[in-house]
């Protein structure tokens, strides 16, 4: 429940930035002449919509590494953070979130334009209104999570910023792409396994998504003009 209460609060966070700004966030911020890995996240420019403290100075870096600067000697920020997943499997730094933006569909999802029709609501230099989401609000992802190469919330490229690779399947469980974030429950002689993740959709809904979830199902929330029926969803 808190897992969900963090996405839901990072979600309306992108909803508020969409109000004011007429658009969601660059799935990137700071300097656009940097690598996406050297820029700082979307997460950054949502922080004014969170209530997360004054973040005048870590808003007014340029790259993750002036970022990693500021936030180091901050205190935690635990929305960017899942109970469950570190409960299970504590991060070195408590500054990694499993809490990323769908790309959409292809492991370069991130870098492409606007109309690719693979593209997702995130890009690195993409920014997406409402009206361009035309799967639907309520059938586009806007916020999922993973267990997988997680990175500082606070960083660019795919810390922040995923799309799905087709070519690896399953795309939920523990170790895969998608999910390893939430468990069952630990008996003595046997260790939980992964059973899902939480996914926050653009209408503002969360959904928890379990392993064994049709794979076409993904694919169509990871896009947002893509036309694909997610009525097969559970």
């Amino acid at each position: 429940m808190q897992c969900a209460n963090n996405l839901k609060q990072l979600g309306l966070a992108v909803h508020n930035h969409v109000e004011t700004q007429g658009h969601v966030p660059d799935g990137t911020a700071g300097d656009s002449t940097l690598a996406p890995t050297g820029r700082m996240s979307f997460y950054v420019s949502l922080l004014p919509y969170i209530e997360c403290g004054d973040a005048t100075e870590l808003r007014q870096q340029t790259g993750a590494a002036g970022a990693a600067a500021v936030v180091e000697v901050q205190p935690e920020y635990r929305v960017f953070r899942c109970p469950d997943w570190v409960r299970e499997a504590e991060p070195e730094s408590p500054r990694i979130t499993a809490y990323v933006g769908p790309a959409g569909i292809g492991v370069d999802a991130a870098t492409r334009g606007l109309r690719d029709p693979g593209a997702g609501i995130w890009g690195y230099d993409r920014r997406t209104k409402w009206e361009d989401v035309k799967d639907g609000l309520g059938r586009t992802a806007l916020l999922v999570e993973t267990g997988r190469q997680n990175g500082p919330w606070y960083q660019g490229g795919p810390a922040t910023v995923r799309g799905l690779d087709t070519g690896e399947v399953p795309y939920l469980g523990g170790g895969s792409q998608f999910a390893g974030t939430h468990f069952r429950e630990n008996w003595i002689v046997v260790r939980g396994k992964a059973v899902g993740m939480n996914v926050f959709l653009a209408d503002g809904s969360t959904r928890f998504m379990r392993n064994t979830v049709d794979p076409a199902v993904l694919e169509a929330l990871f896009t947002i003009a893509g036309g694909e029926s997610t009525e097969n969803d559970r």
